[in-house]
């Protein structure tokens, strides 16, 4: 993994070459506060995700997959900070499946079966 790391007063760019082969790159951008190594984890971890939601590296399957790229860059990245999780981890919080989302699935459900059942009758008539 090549890195390139530019400064600014007040800012700090990492630019990985992790995924160079495919013409993407993966930047991480923080104050000079932080920690130059806790950014590098961040980043390593970062790169990692990326073949685990996406399909390839093509940019089609990036783009089709950003929600839950950005999904899974969040549950790394909290407030500005690294959270302290896995590969592992981050894929089983973003499979989980909340309350509004089992309940509006229902309710699109609930909504088609009625539809269904009209055209069905429609096609028999």
């Amino acid at each position: 993994m090549g890195l390139l790391m530019c400064t600014t007063p007040a800012l700090r760019w990492i630019l990985t070459f992790h995924l160079l082969m495919q013409g993407l790159y993966l930047l991480l951008i923080t104050n000079k506060q932080s920690n130059i190594l806790e950014d590098l984890d961040t980043l390593r971890l970062l790169s990692k995700l990326v073949p685990e939601f996406a399909l390839s590296y093509e940019e089609e399957d990036i783009v089709k997959q950003a929600f839950e790229l950005v999904s899974a860059f969040d549950e790394v990245i909290s407030l500005g900070h690294k959270e302290n999780i896995s590969v592992m981890q981050v894929k089983q919080n973003c499979e989980m499946e909340s309350h509004e989302e089992k309940l509006h699935k229902m309710i699109i459900q609930v909504r088609f079966i009625p539809v269904c059942n009209y055209s069905a009758q429609l096609s028999f008539d």
